[in-house]
């Protein structure tokens, strides 16, 4: 049976892999991993270990950055924005409320692009309001517009579509 477990760690984009503490074995299969510098990236190994000697390392991890826990609670949406039905060449504006402690930060996405401000988009908000303008919209700005929030604690998303709609227009002539 395995008796306990060997943790590897090393710095992303090194080669080294460091014994993450020495002076005892692992016995768990969850452990919280200390020493470590915040906002670095690491990965992680493990050996297990029986009677006979120690196993080979298992794969590494995805790459983990290091940082401090916050506590608090996960942010949720309260509102979520209302799809926006517009005519080409007028604004359109989204809005949407999330709750969450400590204040959320938020992104907006379109075609899984994050959005910065420009001529075409302006975003603005506190720490639960959240709004993206979008101006003198175009057919290629048509699609669904993602908002993500995150506080520390966790992330939350919802999104709307932006659609456009064209006044009716008679294509034929109507006799009298």
């Amino acid at each position: 049976p395995i008796t306990g477990y060997i943790i590897q760690v090393r710095k992303v984009n090194t080669r080294r892999w460091v014994v993450w503490h020495s002076s005892y074995t692992v016995s768990t299969t969850t452990i919280v991993v200390t020493g470590l510098i915040e906002g670095d990236a690491y990965e992680f190994r493990v050996l297990a270990q029986n009677s006979v000697g120690v196993g080979i390392a298992s794969k590494r991890s995805m790459a983990v950055v290091c940082r401090t826990k916050v506590e608090g609670d996960a942010p949720q949406v309260l509102v979520a924005p209302e799809d926006c039905i517009c005519a080409p060449g007028e604004n359109a504006r989204f809005f949407t409320r999330f709750s969450g402690y400590p204040a959320c930060t938020a992104k907006w996405f379109f075609d899984g692009m994050e959005l910065s401000e420009s001529l075409k988009y302006s975003m603005s908000g506190d720490s639960t309001n959240f709004w993206l303008e979008c101006f003198s919209t175009m057919d290629s700005m048509q699609g669904e517009y993602v908002c993500k929030v995150d506080n520390g604690v966790g992330q939350a998303s919802t999104s709307a579509r932006l659609i456009h709609e064209f006044a009716p227009r008679l294509t034929r002539k109507i006799d009298d």
